[in-house]
């Protein structure tokens, strides 16, 4: 069935028919041209199914030597498991299940057999990397060419000048991410009021902002589009790098559990928010549903874009490609995004690199408790 991609006419249903929209001259098209593995030839293109998602978490997160080597479709694919994991938790969190989300989220696991309960590979000593897991990437092919550990972005992109100002190895003088001057290292112009920079802080102060604000992304029913089919949609016509997907994922991530990462440079999965007087907080979880799960993506995915892409497409195309029925409604949307964030949007390289090893622990313990 042929779909009217009008501004005025929804779009979550499935087609495969292309968007009628003309690019804009002045966008710039990603520079992001990494070829995955026995990728496809012609006008084929991958999809999330055909992304093995658990090698990634489980073995090449582990692998990487940089945010580089993960393919856009691939960051893709982990941004639709962390979707499909928040559903999931959702669903259990509202029935009659008891989970206990600090010990889902904080809980360290068990990565290739080894007990990560102080540090993951990565950041480990090396004579402990060699000993746990030999196929690590070992501290001197991160230091010899720190632009090897960057994102693939487009051209001046944002993010990259953030990665730039606020590298860790130039300003503690530290020899790699392993050493201690770095895991403790906080810049002057970096430094907080908070005692500890390896616990999570509060986002929303207040506890009832955020399910006021995420009523706001509810559907009255949900579409028929699947959310991998709708993400490949939008992938295709916004061309998404993997710094957008990862920092969308890093944005759903956060506002969903209301938790702020702290100016830190360690790569070190962060543990629960406490309170002034050192008491653990309870962390709370909004609710990530097939009604609002739509707006949420293109929401984060919109905002994602402006952060860190120096030229993107028009607002009046993206709601075509997304199904938004008004350039208005996608402004809203991005301002309630911006409430249920608390404004907080900085990010760069390490923030990134310690997302993922934040996701891939929720992960594990997720998939524990589900099987």
């Amino acid at each position: 069935m042929d779909i009217k991609l009008k501004p005025q006419v929804p779009t979550f249903v499935e087609s495969d028919e292309p968007a009628k929209e003309t690019e804009p001259p002045n966008v710039n098209r990603s520079s992001n041209t990494y070829n995955e593995p026995n990728s496809k030839t012609g006008n084929e293109t991958y999809s999330i199914q055909d992304i093995e998602v658990e090698q990634i978490l489980r073995g090449k997160v582990n692998r990487c030597k940089n945010l580089e080597d993960l393919a856009p479709i691939e960051a893709l694919a982990i941004f639709n498991r962390l979707i499909d994991d928040l559903v999931q938790l959702s669903k259990l969190t509202s029935g009659e299940s008891n989970v206990d989300l600090d010990l889902l989220l904080f809980t360290p696991t068990k990565i290739h057999g080894v007990e990560s309960n102080t540090s993951h590979p990565v950041i480990q000593e090396p004579e402990q990397a060699v000993e746990s897991e030999s196929q690590f990437a070992s501290d001197q092919d991160i230091k010899e060419d720190r632009e090897r550990y960057e994102v693939p972005l487009k051209i001046s992109s944002k993010l990259r000048l953030n990665f730039g100002d606020a590298s860790i190895l130039s300003y503690s003088g530290a020899s790699n991410l392993r050493s201690e001057e770095v895991l403790g290292y906080c810049r002057d112009d970096m430094k907080t009021n908070e005692p500890r920079l390896d616990h999570y802080t509060l986002c929303r102060r207040l506890p009832d902002t955020g399910p006021a604000i995420i009523r706001k992304f509810y559907l009255k029913k949900a579409p028929s589009l699947q959310i991998p089919r709708y993400l490949e949609r939008i992938h295709h016509y916004a061309n998404l790098s993997t710094a957008t997907l990862l920092t969308s994922a890093y944005f759903l991530f956060h506002l969903t559990f209301n938790l702020k990462a702290p100016l830190s440079s360690s790569l070190l999965p962060f543990e629960q928010p406490q309170t002034p007087e050192g008491f653990a907080c309870k962390t709370t979880m909004l609710q990530i549903n097939e009604l609002n799960a739509f707006r949420l993506v293109l929401s984060v995915l919109r905002l994602s874009l402006k952060l860190i892409e120096d030229k993107n497409y028009k607002q009046s195309y993206y709601c075509k490609v997304t199904g938004l029925q008004s350039v208005e409604e996608l402004f809203k949307l991005e301002l309630n995004l911006l409430y249920l964030l608390n404004f907080d949007l900085f990010v760069n390289e390490i923030a990134l690199t310690r997302f993922l090893f934040q996701f891939q622990q929720f992960d594990s313990n997720l998939q524990n408790i589900l099987s």
